[in-house]
C-alpha cells in the first residue's frame, strides 16, 4: 500500500469539506457547510495559523489532519496542536493514523517545535491506545471550552 501525506490547498476544498463532514458526524460535532468553507479559506490564507494535510492511500483520499500552532511556557515554547485527525472508516486499522502521527513528529522536530498535543474522547479507546503506543501521555486534565 502506497501512502502519501501531502499539504492541502484551495484546490482541495471539496474533498476536505466531505471528509470534515464525515469526521464531524463521527464525533457528533455540529457541521455547518458555509462555516467550514470560510475556515478553509482562512487557514489556507493565514499560514501562521497552521496547515492541513491530506492522506492518500494508493492514490485514493483516505483522510486528513489539521495542525495548528500555539505557544506555552508549560510546553517550553511553540507547540503543535493536532486539531483534527481523521482516517476514513474503510482505511482504519491499516497503520495510516500511526504514519500521520510519525509525520507530525518529524515535521515538529524539523521546525523546532517543543511538543505535540491533541484531544481525544475518553470513549475512543482505539485512538487512545494508538496515541499511548507512540508515547503520548494522558496528563489527567480535561480541556474546557467557552464558546463566544
Amino acid at each position: 500500500m502506497k501512502i502519501e501525506i501531502i499539504p492541502a490547498d484551495f484546490d482541495d476544498a471539496e474533498i476536505l469539506v466531505e471528509m470534515i463532514r464525515e469526521f464531524h458526524e463521527h464525533e457528533h460535532i455540529d457541521f455547518i457547510d458555509v462555516n467550514i468553507r470560510k475556515l478553509l479559506i482562512e487557514i489556507f490564507s493565514e499560514k501562521e495559523y497552521g496547515q492541513i494535510f491530506l492522506v492518500k492511500s494508493d492514490e485514493e483520499f483516505a483522510g486528513y489532519f489539521l495542525l495548528t500552532y500555539s505557544f506555552s511556557f508549560e510546553f517550553n515554547g511553540k507547540y503543535i496542536f493536532v486539531d483534527e485527525i481523521f482516517i476514513k472508516e474503510n482505511f482504519r486499522g491499516k497503520g495510516l493514523g500511526k504514519k500521520c502521527l510519525k509525520f507530525i513528529e518529524e515535521k515538529s522536530k524539523q521546525e523546532n517545535i517543543s511538543a505535540i498535543r491533541l484531544e481525544v474522547s475518553r470513549k475512543n479507546l482505539r485512538a487512545m491506545n494508538l496515541y499511548k503506543s507512540i508515547d503520548f501521555i494522558d496528563q489527567n486534565r480535561d480541556l474546557l471550552t467557552k464558546f463566544l
